[in-house]
């Protein structure tokens, strides 16, 4: 299964998250129709004249006040919810405590897990996600978001602090498994839906909980004193919560139901994927033969933990009737998975985590029994071009080499440019370095603009970065960027818009706007973006060919224009290519001349062709592999531009391999 089809698999998933939703939903209203039909006939039997009980189990407008009530206040938790879900991975670790790591955090135990969430980044091709660090000593992580773009890593304290290299490295690798195969959609989609059906429960137990609080504070008080009227008042709230609470856990069944159904499977094929990025089953094995050991111990105790625990990478929650409901397969089933030969002894270890000094900055600091000889970061092998089909083929895959290549660049990356692209002022002076101009006279006006705008600090820092950027080489620019983007996020949504605007300035000087230009360009935009819901509006997929012909035209255009010169060449180029997309859109396209190539329509278009199904996105990059590969050979602008344009489509590329 390639990558464009298991996001469709994992779009499809959704109607059976809708059939148990539906059946959550009905199961709620008829417990309630049976407490409401009870209340009535009890009502009845204190009638003073006609006393009675006689239960009336058909009852059109009981069941219609109550079947409207508990839609309306399923529909508007549900709705609430996904609307607050809606800011992606960052708002759900909040939710649970969780506390973003700094990209420049110079803490031993925070920078090697930086360090590893950035490897795994750059050889799935995804952009590097906020890491967080959630409260508690036990063991667990999860990814959320809606894609790649707003995907946010979370990991427990515990986790982060107990866990061994090469054991942080394989659950790190499970949840970027879940990231490239659209398990995080359904997962996000799967919490507004919980928080709907569970909303009775969490209402009655927190009315509970407070009562029972009053009540044990005003017992002393009250002790010995007669019940005034209000005794009977505050009865009678007790049993609604109470019912409310019971009928709730129909909900709660029904969640965990759904959680099961749809997460376990995907947990083995994660566990599975793990392993075959890392190239290293022990790493995995022993993380969950640590939570083994000690009693399992990767719960989480946080008020969300009920509507979030499907996405973490083990089970945060207390088990109950036998686990027959868990959210995650049983720890011996997944070790046994990855570890046949397994004899079925759990990794015991104290509470505390392993020694550890603290380390130079931008480098790994290893237990010592997860040692590695750190990959030398001077002479680091050269870059061979891959051919865009290789790279579509590639596309949301986890590969082993393309880790340990990732490895080998990030700290080679490190080694060069140390903390100095980490920080929000040293990650705006690299983006503008890469922009500069290689004409004297044009660099001077950018510097120029660049002093007048933003001082002199910045245009010192600049320079700095420039002649270090010059020293590598051109295929690890976007690697740079990718590592540098995370600070980027630290600024202000006001200071922003004031960078992005003066990086348009400064690229449009000289009347021109290279490739490598627009893809950095391209590349903060959507990192950048408040949302990427604001970005894109992906809640709506575009499935119309007549909208998307002329999108695609100009994208197919300039990969053209790119690749061939003579127009005889670039008419049969264009034909070659449009053969690989889908049917209607092939009638609709058409080759378009040079001048009516605009950048800014090129950026909309890529905006657009971003809400596309994903058939449709994977016919754009197979036409677009066809026009890059027509020559025999790639250059570094249309690989550059040929990973933007993936990046625009939600479709991960991996980094290209070394020779």
């Amino acid at each position: 299964m390639d990558f464009f089809t298991s996001q469709d698999e994992a779009r499809k998933k959704t109607g059976t998250l809708i059939v148990y939703f539906a059946l959550a939903v009905v199961a709620i209203i008829a417990a309630l129709y049976v407490v409401g039909v009870l209340i009535m006939g009890y009502v009845q039997a204190q009638d003073v004249e006609h006393p009675s009980f006689a239960l009336q189990w058909w009852n059109p407008k009981l069941l219609l006040g109550v079947g409207g009530g508990t839609l309306l206040l399923v529909g508007l938790s549900s709705a609430f919810k996904i609307a607050q879900l809606r800011g992606g991975g960052g708002v759900v670790a909040q939710s649970l405590g969780g506390v973003r790591i700094e990209p420049y955090t110079q803490k031993a135990v925070e920078r090697q897990l930086l360090n590893v969430v950035e490897e795994m980044a750059l050889a799935s091709g995804t952009r590097v996600p906020e890491v967080y660090v959630i409260p508690g000593e036990g063991i667990n992580a999860f990814a959320a978001g809606y894609t790649a773009d707003d995907a946010a890593i979370g990991v427990t304290r515990g986790c982060m602090e107990r866990l061994s290299r090469d054991e942080l490295q394989g659950v790190i690798a499970h949840e970027f498994s879940h990231i490239l195969n659209g398990d995080m959609r359904l997962n996000i989609r799967l919490m507004g839906v919980l928080f709907g059906i569970l909303v009775l429960a969490v209402a009655g137990g927190s009315i509970l909980r407070a009562f029972s609080r009053v009540r044990i504070s005003g017992s002393s008080r009250s002790r010995g004193s007669k019940d005034g009227g209000g005794a009977g008042i505050i009865l009678i709230i007790m049993l609604v919560a109470l019912t409310l609470w019971v009928v709730g856990y129909i909900g709660v069944f029904f969640g965990r139901l759904i959680q099961s159904a749809i997460s376990r499977q995907r947990e083995f094929l994660a566990d599975a994927a793990a392993v075959q990025f890392t190239r290293n089953p022990e790493g995995i094995a022993n993380a969950l033969k640590r939570i083994g050991g000690s009693n399992g111990d990767s719960l989480v105790d946080n008020p969300h933990t009920q509507e979030t625990a499907h996405l973490f990478f083990a089970n945060a929650l207390k088990r109950n009737l036998g686990g027959m409901f868990a959210t995650h397969p049983p720890l011996e089933q997944r070790i046994t998975r990855i570890d046949p030969g397994w004899d079925g002894k759990y990794i015991y270890h104290r509470r505390e985590h392993f020694s550890r000094k603290e380390s130079e900055p931008g480098t790994d600091t290893k237990p010592p029994e997860a040692q590695h000889v750190t990959p030398e970061p001077i002479g680091v092998p050269a870059r061979r071009t891959l051919q865009p089909h290789e790279m579509l083929l590639a596309a949301g895959t986890l590969q082993a080499a393309a880790l340990e290549d990732a490895r080998q660049l990030r700290a080679s990356i490190d080694a060069d440019f140390a903390l100095q692209i980490r920080g929000p002022l040293e990650a705006r002076s690299l983006i503008f370095a890469l922009i500069l101009d290689t004409k004297v006279d044009e660099r001077g006006k950018q510097l120029a603009y660049l002093k007048q705008e933003a001082g002199e600090e910045l245009v010192e820092k600049v320079l700095e970065l420039r002649k270090r950027i010059e020293l590598r080489e051109r295929g690890e620019y976007l690697a740079i960027v990718e590592l540098a983007l995370p600070a980027l996020a630290e600024m202000e949504p006001e200071r922003r818009e004031v960078f992005q605007a003066r990086l348009r300035k400064l690229a449009r000087m000289d009347k021109a706007v290279s490739p490598l230009e627009f893809v950095i360009m391209r590349m903060v935009k959507q990192h950048l973006a408040v949302s990427p819901r604001d970005k894109r509006q992906q809640w709506n997929v575009i499935y119309s060919y007549s909208v998307l012909a002329e999108p695609m035209s100009l994208v197919l255009s300039v990969f053209v224009r790119l690749t061939v010169q003579s127009e005889g060449q670039a008419e049969a180029c264009f034909q070659r290519a449009s053969e690989k997309l889908v049917p209607l859109v092939r009638e609709k396209v058409r080759l378009l001349p040079p001048e009516k190539i605009d950048i800014d329509a090129l950026d909309a278009a890529m905006d657009k062709l971003g809400n596309a199904a994903y058939g449709v996105r994977k016919s754009l990059l197979e036409a677009a592999a066809e026009v890059v590969s027509y020559d025999g050979e790639t250059s570094p602008r249309e690989a550059e531009m040929f990973r933007v344009l993936a990046l625009a489509l939600d479709c991960p590329m991996p980094l290209l391999p070394r020779t």
